[in-house]
């Protein structure tokens, strides 16, 4: 381990997570001698083919994430990755165990495809981070498009601040999953059950007001 003042020099902060063993569990099994390791991993190998894919897991084509980057762009750094940066158009990336909720996205561009779970809460995260320090600081998202949802009626009455630049309908062939067998490509997900759209947040200074009601809602 190097000294405290290699970190201190390098601007380096460990942050300690902590995931539970059922979150973990092959980490956890070798940490107790790998007992039952060879066991655990045969029964995952037969339940496999009965396994779902990770639906919040989408991630844009190459073709449309180079098209927005370089009409908008150089983006940054990807705001939801999964925790190797596999589904990373970016070299930066945030993830579960680096959340960009722990970050203050000040001068910078993010691409920010989130779990649909999670739209509300990162997008008043975003807000936040803009009116705080709106110059420089700027978004590209990707959100389907749920009219009823408390995050979408947001953006709408922010127009200024979130400006439609891509649409894609309904049954649009847009995203890959990570695979569900042994493949290592990703695979296609197939067409959208819904229409998809991007808005641009851009650098500039905050005319909108955010929704009240949207901003101290949770989560």
């Amino acid at each position: 381990m190097p000294s405290s003042a290699f970190f201190i020099t390098h601007d380096i902060r460990l942050k300690p997570t902590y995931i539970s063993t059922t979150a973990n569990v092959i980490a956890d099994c070798l940490s107790r001698g790998g007992v039952g390791l060879d066991s655990l991993l045969k029964k995952w190998y037969q339940q496999l083919p009965s396994l779902k894919r990770d639906f919040e897991d989408w991630m844009l084509h190459t073709a449309h994430f180079r098209s927005l980057d370089k009409e908008f762009g150089p983006i940054s750094i990807k705001a939801c990755a999964d925790i190797h940066g596999r589904n990373s158009h970016t070299q930066r990336c945030w993830s579960s165990i680096d959340s960009c909720m722990d970050h203050l996205w000040y001068n910078m561009l993010v691409w920010c495809n989130p779990p649909f779970s999670m739209i509300a809460q990162i997008l008043r995260h975003f807000i936040r981070c803009k009116i705080a320090r709106p110059l420089g600081t700027a978004m590209l998202i990707l959100i389907p498009v749920w009219t009823d949802q408390l995050w979408y009626k947001c953006i709408k009455a922010m127009p200024d601040m979130f400006v439609l630049k891509r649409w894609w309908r309904t049954n649009t062939d847009l995203f890959s999953a990570p695979p569900l067998g042994t493949e290592i490509d990703r695979q296609l997900v197939g067409s959208t059950r819904w229409d998809v759209e991007v808005y641009y947040a851009h650098p500039g200074a905050v005319i909108d007001t955010p929704p009240a009601a949207f901003m101290a809602s949770r989560p």
